[in-house]
């Protein structure tokens, strides 16, 4: 009796294995996601004549940059943000489940008690700061 559930448990845990091992091959976890910068509007100006003859100094627009200041997650793993949606879908459960077994780790890493910097928008240097139109 107990060589069965030996066998069951070592069975299950290969099982478990194999779908975390298939789920980090094709889900693409990581352990930050990068900064990317928001896409834009970029059509040309039209420079006419008139805007050629201006003599003017050009000035600057300042704004704030959209970074969130607070203590960190605990989480070490995150989907990554460019993976198809489907595939995001299938992932993040187990990304989940890693991040609760990781956890205790994490405190650690990760920890709530120190202050981090989070990502707002990444918006280059542009004349108008509008999103592309829809096609």
């Amino acid at each position: 009796m107990c060589s069965t559930r030996n066998k069951l448990a070592r069975g299950l845990l290969l099982l478990l294995g194999t779908i975390a091992g298939g789920a980090a091959a094709t889900g693409g976890c990581q352990r930050t996601i990068p900064p990317m910068q928001e896409r834009l509007n970029n059509t040309p100006l039209v420079v006419d004549e008139a805007m050629q003859r201006r003599d003017w100094e050009p000035s600057v627009s300042y704004y704030a940059n959209g970074d969130t200041r607070a203590g960190g997650t605990g989480y070490m793993f995150n989907v990554h943000e460019t993976m198809p949606a489907w595939t995001r879908r299938a992932a993040d459960p187990l990304v989940a489940v890693g991040n609760m077994l990781a956890l205790p780790v994490g405190v650690f890493v990760n920890s709530p008690a120190k202050e981090m910097s989070y990502q707002g928008s990444i918006i280059p240097p542009t004349h108008t700061a509008q999103p592309p139109l829809p096609q």
